[in-house]
């Protein structure tokens, strides 16, 4: 279920336009599991309220360690 942004909320934008389909699932799965509202811009980008930006900068890095695992390194 998309969660759907108040039109007069701050935005962040997150361009993700080079993930793959099943990332972007994964993210918006994500995001409606965390009740964080989201919308896409016509260009394909992530548009989410400022008060969660760094939440969703945290979610976008974990997927990108999943997507990439040899490039991250954890310790």
């Amino acid at each position: 279920m998309l969660r759907t942004m108040n039109q007069r909320a701050a935005t962040a934008t997150k361009d993700v336009r080079d993930w793959s389909d099943e990332a972007l699932a994964s993210l918006e799965w994500m995001l409606n599991e965390l009740s964080i509202p989201y919308a896409w811009s016509p260009t394909g980008l992530l548009l989410v309220p400022t008060t969660h930006s760094r939440q969703v900068n945290d979610l976008i890095t974990e997927l990108k360690a999943i997507r990439s695992p040899g490039e991250h390194s954890h310790n």
